[in-house]
């Protein structure tokens, strides 16, 4: 994975050599010139590191670099320092207000890039150590494994959750317009209780063939619904998004892909971003995809006393604008000329006043909620009702007549629970992994990611 480095710094002549030296060494790159456009960028994309100025125009670094920590979803991004200040009292300023190092201008660029390396050596080896207690996505749920397979070039891809045996599992659809397979044996008055994996997947109803795929590595290893007969059926119900509009419009995810994806799978934390069935994702095109942002997979757990977790795997191609913790646009349809953001429900009015239609219709968010919640099947899907509030909370609009808006639940049993309890986390997991999708997701297929605004 391609580290991202924000350059906060005021200093043309220098940014610019920084930028060149660390593109050079395969980083990705961004930059702000004020602490108000660093603050905004930090926002709005997750960043592996932020080199900052401490003399800066307006909002100044060491004020940046406290609300960079005191900011829940930026306090563990590393800070690298820069100044002209080199007094020992400067450092200690500048270290106790949250940098992790302190560089005193003029430095050479050789010293600057080791230091980079130096640090993202010992964050590797640090998130070694402490992956287990930091799994911040699905895996997070003991037994539960994640592949992915992507198609860059033809910007799609599907991605399986494969659960352990004894899963219980529901499913809860909200959109209009939902390409799905193996649900109606997920509802509550059917006989099948368990599921065997689930299946997300891009190429519309095409990749509903993904799960194909799935079924055939599971039986091959024997796992699934034992019939009476003594044949094993897999039990693999699954959802699609629409991304036929980007790439190659006849390539879609198949029974093959399905299958490599199971063979990727791992119970390793969940990496985000356009990857999986989030390849082709977008948000907000109701104005074409020269306005809209690119979307594309996210996650999120929550841990609760008892030992009890909570996790959500999202993949986010909705017709609606994200939004923030502020309920302010976080990614969507942009504005046209200048830069920010448009209102859907503001446009899309528009359009209607003028009996025009909106440009793109094919969308969704589906997604899959995960816990160790020990629940039984009619309260699995009381807790995927409860899960669309998320997609509520960060979506607008959402569960329209252009949306296939479906979740699923897995619940792995290990835990004595309250439904409703977990039902209202599972919503705000599902909220807070949207916005982790928007804000990992990278420029793919013509639509720029708002990491590269």
């Amino acid at each position: 994975m391609v580290e991202r480095i924000l350059i906060v710094e005021e200093d043309e002549n220098l940014v610019s050599s920084l930028a060149d030296k660390l593109r050079a060494e395969g980083y990705d790159v961004h930059m702000a010139q004020d602490g108000e456009r660093g603050w905004e960028l930090a926002q709005h994309a997750r960043y592996d590191l932020i080199v900052l100025d401490i003399m800066l125009p307006g909002l100044d670094g060491l004020s940046l670099c406290r609300m960079i920590r005191n900011d829940s979803k930026t306090a563990d991004v590393p800070i690298i320092m820069l100044t002209a200040r080199g007094t020992e009292v400067d450092k200690i300023v500048g270290l106790e207000s949250g940098a992790d190092d302190y560089i005193v201008k003029p430095f050479g660029l050789g010293e600057f890039l080791a230091r980079v390396r130096v640090l993202f050596r010992s964050l590797r080896i640090s998130k070694r150590v402490i992956r287990l207690n930091r799994n911040n996505s699905v895996t997070a749920v003991r037994g539960i494994r994640v592949g992915h397979y992507t198609d860059k070039a033809a910007a799609t891809g599907c991605t399986v959750i494969l659960c352990p045996p004894g899963t219980v599992g529901a499913v809860d659809v909200r959109g209009g317009a939902p390409g799905t397979r193996e649900t109606d044996a997920l509802a509550a008055h059917n006989l099948v209780e368990e599921v065997t994996a689930v299946v997300l997947s891009g190429g519309s109803a095409f990749g509903l063939a993904a799960a194909d795929g799935v079924m055939r590595w599971h039986v091959e290893r024997g796992l699934g619904y034992q019939s009476r007969a003594g044949a094993v059926v897999p039990i693999v119900p699954a959802a699609i998004l629409y991304d036929l509009g980007l790439g190659k419009s006849d390539v879609a995810p198949d029974g093959a892909a399905g299958y490599a994806a199971c063979e990727n799978a791992t119970d390793d934390p969940v990496e985000s971003g356009c990857l999986g069935a989030g390849t082709g994702a977008k948000v907000g095109a109701i104005m074409g995809m020269e306005r809209a942002s690119k979307g594309g997979l996210g996650s999120a757990a929550i841990d609760l006393p008892g030992g009890l977790v909570v996790a959500a795997l999202m993949a986010v191609n909705a017709l609606g604008n994200v939004l923030d913790e502020r309920g302010q646009i976080l990614a969507g349809l942009r504005s046209a000329g200048r830069r920010g953001f448009d209102s859907i429900l503001e446009t899309w009015a528009s359009l209607a006043a003028t009996k025009s239609a909106p440009s793109a219709n094919e969308n969704t968010v589906i997604g899959l909620v995960a816990t160790n919640a020990r629940l039984s099947k009619v309260q699995a899907q009381k807790v995927a009702q409860m899960a669309h509030d998320g997609i509520a909370r960060a979506v607008c609009p959402a569960h329209t007549m252009y949306d296939g808006d479906t979740i699923f639940v897995v619940a792995t049993g290990e835990v004595p629970a309250e439904p409703s309890l977990i039902g209202g986390y599972a919503a705000e997991a599902v909220t807070a992994a949207i916005r982790d999708a928007v804000r990992s997701a990278t420029s793919l297929a013509g639509i720029r990611a708002i990491a590269d605004d």
